[in-house]
């Protein structure tokens, strides 16, 4: 079963993942491990789940159960990143530059960093706003911390140029990968608005009513 397999991935509840997958809660009458175990589910609600995982885990997915998990999908996510994308404005950069040379081209338009290689970003806003950061490895998003404390997922920009992550004083927090070569995808979501939440559902949700930019950009990370 691929949903109970992808909570076992993430680290979540199963019973949560199920919430999310059919979009209404679990109702008192209902026991989800024991319906999956045998089979138990309506079709029209095991639709509802497989188009889930096909749009926010289809990688996962097709490892598990290439039969099932043919044809990707977009998740909403992936549909706003694009619908709110802008050109440049964000760029990531050595903090200690020292060789990188190939053979071969790269095969995307990546900032190649080798293993253990400390870097920043430079993001350029015309405007003070706030800004929300995400990175993408393996098929998976994850929060990006861009202030001192890990908790603070959201911090405020000054109009012009801004040195991300970085402390209260401003100072520039190098990002350093030790473990995962290959390609790293950062999205930065930048609004005028405070209200800017810090989860991705929610961004969603509220750029419906505000404006937002988002700045893309990419690493390769090489031994």
């Amino acid at each position: 079963m691929v949903l109970r397999e992808l909570a076992k991935h993430l680290g979540a509840r199963f019973d949560d993942l199920v919430v999310e997958a059919q979009g209404s809660p679990i109702s008192d009458t209902e026991d989800p491990h024991r319906n999956f175990r045998r089979g138990e589910i309506a079709w029209q609600k095991a639709q509802t789940m497989h188009e889930w995982l096909a749009g926010n885990h289809y990688d996962f997915g097709q490892a598990k159960a290439p039969e099932m998990f043919q044809i990707p999908r977009r998740s909403e996510w992936e549909m706003f990143l694009q619908a709110h994308a802008a050109t440049g404005g964000i760029r990531a950069m050595a903090v200690e530059p020292f060789a990188i040379a190939r053979r071969d081209p790269p095969e995307d338009e990546a900032t190649v960093f080798r293993i253990g290689q400390k870097f920043v970003f430079e993001l350029t806003t015309p405007e003070p706003s706030y800004v929300v950061a995400f990175e993408r490895y393996a098929a998976e998003w994850h929060p990006l911390p861009l202030a001192a404390d890990v908790r603070n997922l959201k911090v405020q920009l000054r109009d012009g140029l801004n040195i991300l992550p970085r402390d209260g004083k401003g100072a520039a927090i190098p990002l350093c990968e030790y473990d995962d070569t290959g390609l790293h995808q950062f999205a930065f979501v930048v609004s005028q608005d405070q209200r800017l939440p810090v989860d991705r559902k929610s961004i969603v949700a509220f750029s419906k009513d505000a404006d937002i930019v988002v700045y893309l950009v990419q690493t390769r990370i090489i031994t």
